[in-house]
């Protein structure tokens, strides 16, 4: 019924796939193919999908033949020709399917052994699939090789071949398991997927699980998931697969070789071609790789090489070249070899050598028990056109072998390398040193090279390896690989060879501490990743003493300090009278602590501590934060400072971050930004200025100061989306001294006239400034040492684009009282948490100038002064510094310039940017035909 509902649809033109039963025990009798009366042969229902006098093939569908098992197989040799007398058929798409995909119970069996048990020949159009099947021959005749599947060439015509897959097959008793005719020109797609494949050894020469040889160019294979194994491992060598020169995409992924090789060599007839293979995450017992007469990209990584460990045997990688003039690169990756004697042979095809090459790249490699690592065949006089190695790094070589490494000419005599042709060797281990003689041939970074035991635990059962790390050894192989910086105090450095450690989640951690010109060598930061396993009762690196000992030099560091929740904060600094360091080594540090560090004034460049830790699980390191101090009689600290380290690996959004507790925190504060509630009342709205688009963002290693309502527990919100962290850009035109601790000063802007950058200033000194990015930009004031609380606030505005001279801006202060801005002068007489002001539109409109004027503050200086100079009216303008002969030191500004007071600052330079001596200086402004000249003097 189903195929008259077929035959019905493709008479109107509208079916274009439809299915047919085959089932060995049915009545042949009115058999047509429907479910209802399948055929009993495979073959019938092939002859039905081919016969072109079918109204149902008119449209050229796509047949799917259903095969029901059977307990004895079906007995035929089956036969699929795409070619019909008058050219191809009308179907082009034949599906051959066992109805329960269980190739076990459901075989074809070659009724002539003399025959392969499926002959196929097809068009550059045919699609032959074969799903759930045993393949195999019930005899072997000694003389027969006997075929499963058997790709052939049609009558008269090219053979070319559209695809051919076979999934979920079992194939057995076969010298050729699956076979594409040498004479092939191109199959577009040959795809082989979850099959086994039991060679069977021919009785006088070589045996193949698949076998693609043919001669043309342009085919892409695709073998996954099989298994290929010989079933006498004593008797000739068999390949499990071979492709030939017409393969130009081969990638071989998760499969199984036992006992029989893979190999990639051009067809017979000579052809060399552009292969690019990828050999991925397979397992080969007793077998190995043969890559030859080809050139192109050769990709093998992930995979587990176990045996072949006789001197006898052949290398479990070996690479040899074909007939190309450029170079082709093999990358080999991440594999592991076990117990074998030679794993990477790279060699010359015959005497091919004069114009071929190889370049391989070796990274991440285990070789365990191994009797080396690498036969690499050069030629003698080392020109360009001869195999390498251009890389060998991150690798763990764990053998007895002195020399693992073998380097010939072209007549297999003893090589030594010299200049850059030798190997570069770095960021691996090897269980024994190195001799003198194969060190010559090696260019070995030293710095990154081990030896000696990788303490390793093998297990023979696996053939695998786990690396150590306790309480009384750590691998030598952890995080000493080679790796790129991921962030400015992050590696992925990863472990040397195939097996990463993988109990804990681990990094090689870099803290990296500034040089003084660097924002006065402060910085505010946590320490989270740490090495909490390896011998703690005598190296603990929780305890500040160890941790900080590799900086604790009193050139190089000036103090440590930190806060545990609501406790008077703490420090570790150097004391001149006892000539050591004082304060609390014994602190322990933890992820959750967050420290400020400042270094040495005489520290020139960056210094680090840095070494393989342990990351810590947010989920196991819960914050306590507190509302009051310990001391509550305190009146200027009204709140607790809950100084924290932020420890989750991605960046987030501070608000993110604190998801849990958001509600009950009204001041977050690290050392590039502050976000602060408007009143110190829940609900309040929060004031943070960050360029359009942006938040405040917390990242791995931060530290952040809050101040909280009421006292709260919680953990980092691993759930936030990973955010771009929130860089601060330093001003380059002011100049300021940063210092352990500011208060945020909020100025609104006007948003047509953005300056590049605004500065804090108090009694003529730069307290703070920063780059302008949008109208709402946050001043760090530091004004909470040594300044003069009854000083006026100064801001000051410059523009990159405008005259090289600052303006001193007016503005209004916010009152969070009533809500309004205040049109009166900042003084410093209340400290408040947070100060915010408006800039006046018409600052330009400045109080009369009677006549023009210099004001210089401080005077003497050292190493920077500020120059004012006030005009009664807009003028052209020229000031500039001389020294006492008279001499010009340096132009300043020189422009057109606004009436008012205008500032430039000075830093003690002449016109090439040379410190100048100390001395007397004379300021001049030169104006409409008119100047002034004003003393300074610059101390030393």
């Amino acid at each position: 019924m189903a195929l008259l509902i077929c035959l019905f649809a493709a008479l109107c033109g509208v079916c274009f796939a439809y299915d047919l039963y085959v089932n060995s025990e049915a009545n042949e009798n009115g058999a047509d193919g429907s479910e209802e009366h399948p055929y009993i042969n495979i073959q019938d229902a092939i002859n039905h999908a081919f016969d072109d006098t079918l109204p149902i093939n008119l449209p050229s569908p796509s047949v799917v033949i259903n095969v029901y098992t059977n307990a004895s197989g079906y007995q035929e040799n089956l036969n699929l020709n795409y070619m019909g007398s008058n050219g191809p058929h009308l179907v082009s798409d034949i599906i051959i399917q066992s109805t329960n995909n269980d190739p076990e119970d459901c075989a074809i069996i070659a009724y002539d052994s003399s025959d392969p048990v499926i002959t196929l020949k097809g068009t550059t159009s045919s699609l032959f699939k074969l799903q759930g099947f045993e393949i195999k021959h019930s005899a072997m005749v000694n003389g027969v090789v006997n075929r499963g599947i058997f790709l052939t060439l049609p009558s008269g015509n090219y053979g070319y071949f559209n695809i051919l897959d076979i999934n979920n097959c079992i194939f057995d008793n076969n010298h050729l398991s699956l076979e594409i005719d040498s004479h092939m020109f191109t199959v577009n797609q040959l795809k082989v997927i979850n099959s086994t494949f039991s060679i069977t050894q021919h009785y006088t020469s070589q045996s193949y699980g698949i076998k693609a040889d043919f001669a043309g160019h342009g085919s892409n294979v695709y073998i996954s998931g099989n298994e290929f194994i010989r079933n006498n491992p004593n008797t000739l060598e068999s390949t499990s697969v071979a492709l030939g020169s017409g393969v130009a995409n081969i990638e071989l992924y998760d499969n199984l070789f036992d006992n029989t090789h893979i190999g990639s060599t051009g067809a017979g007839v000579g052809y060399f071609i552009h292969q690019d293979v990828v050999i991925r995450n397979n397992r080969f017992q007793d077998a190995g790789i043969y890559l030859a007469r080809a050139f192109g990209n050769w990709l093998i990584e992930q995979n587990k090489f176990v045996g072949l460990s006789s001197a006898g045997d052949r290398s479990a990688i070996t690479l040899r070249g074909g007939i190309s003039s450029s170079s082709y690169l093999c990358s080999i990756n991440e594999n592991t070899f076990y117990n074998c004697f030679q794993p990477l042979e790279i060699k010359f095809e015959g005497n091919l050598y004069l114009s071929e090459y190889i370049i391989a790249v070796l990274s991440n490699n285990s070789f365990i028990n191994c009797g080396g690592v690498l036969t690499l065949q050069r030629l003698s006089n080392m020109q360009a056109a001869s195999n390498s190695v251009s890389l060998y790094r991150d690798n763990l070589y764990y053998g007895t072998s002195n020399a693992p490494f073998i380097v010939i000419d072209e007549d297999d005599n003893p090589l030594v390398l010299m200049g850059d042709n030798r190997i570069p060797v770095s960021y691996s281990h090897f269980s024994t040193t190195l001799t003198p003689t194969q060190t010559s041939s090696l260019i070995l970074d030293n710095t990154s090279v081990s030896y000696g035991n990788p303490y390793i635990t093998i297990d023979e059962s696996t053939h695998s390896y786990t690396l150590n790390w306790d309480e009384v050894i750590r691998s030598p192989l952890i995080m000493t690989g080679y790796g790129g910086i991921v962030s400015p105090s992050r590696y992925d450095r990863l472990d040397i060879g195939a097996v990463q450690y993988d109990e804990q989640a681990h990094e090689f951690i870099n803290y990296s501490f500034p040089a003084y010109s660097d924002r006065n060598g402060l910085k505010w930061m946590s320490y989270p990743t740490l090495d909490r396993i390896w011998n703690p009762a005598t190296n603990d690196p929780d305890v500040a003493g160890v941790f900080f000992n590799p900086i604790m030099n009193n050139m190089v560091l000036h103090d440590i300090t930190w806060k545990v929740k609501d406790d008077p904060q703490q420090d570790i600094h150097y004391s001149e009278q006892l000539l050591d360091w004082v304060g609390d080594q014994s602190h322990n540090i933890t992820p959750q602590q967050g420290y400020k560090i400042q270094m040495a004034q005489g520290l020139q460049t960056p210094v680090n501590i840095d070494f393989p830790g342990i990351i810590p699980d947010v989920s196991q390191y819960p914050i306590t934060i507190k509302a009051l101090p310990a001391a509550k009689n305190d009146p200027y600290n009204q709140y607790n400072d809950n100084w924290l380290g932020y420890f989750h690996a991605e960046t987030a959004n501070a608000e993110d971050a604190f998801a849990s507790i958001i509600d009950d925190l009204w001041y977050i504060q690290t050392q590039n930004w502050t976000m602060v509630r408007e009143k110190v009342m829940p609900g309040s709205p929060w004031i943070y200025a960050m360029q359009t688009g942006q938040k405040p963002t917390l990242s791995y290693g931060d530290m952040v100061i809050i101040k909280c309502f009421n006292d709260a527990q919680f953990t980092w919100n691993t759930g936030a989306d990973n955010q771009i962290p929130v860089e601060k850009e330093l001003t380059s035109h002011y100049i300021y001294t940063e210092k352990a601790d500011y208060v945020p000063f909020y100025v609104e802007l006007d948003a047509d006239d953005l300056p590049s950058e605004v500065a804090l200033y108090v009694d003529d000194v730069c307290k703070g400034a920063t780059v302008v990015c949008d109208s709402l930009v946050e001043i760090p004031g530091y004004i909470l040492d040594g300044t003069d609380p009854n000083a006026e606030v100064e801001i000051l505005a410059y523009y990159e684009n405008k005259a090289a001279v600052d303006k001193v801006q007016s503005y209004r202060v916010w009152n969070p009282g009533s809500g309004a801005y205040d049109n009166k002068p900042l003084k410093l007489n209340s400290t408040d948490h947070y100060y915010k002001l408006k800039l006046d539109k018409g600052s330009d409109e400045v109080p009369a100038i009677s006549e023009p004027a210099i004001s210089i503050y401080p005077n003497p200086f050292n190493p920077s002064t500020t120059i004012k100079f006030g005009l009664a009216e807009p003028s052209d303008i020229k000031l500039e510094i001389y020294n006492q002969k008279g001499q010009l030191v340096k132009c300043l500004a020189q422009g057109r310039a606004d009436s008012g007071w205008s500032s430039i600052i000075w830093n003690g330079t002449d016109s090439h940017n040379r410190k100048v001596a100390s001395g007397l200086y004379y300021s001049k402004l030169s104006y409409d035909g008119k100047s002034i000249t004003k003393k300074m003097v610059l101390m030393k």
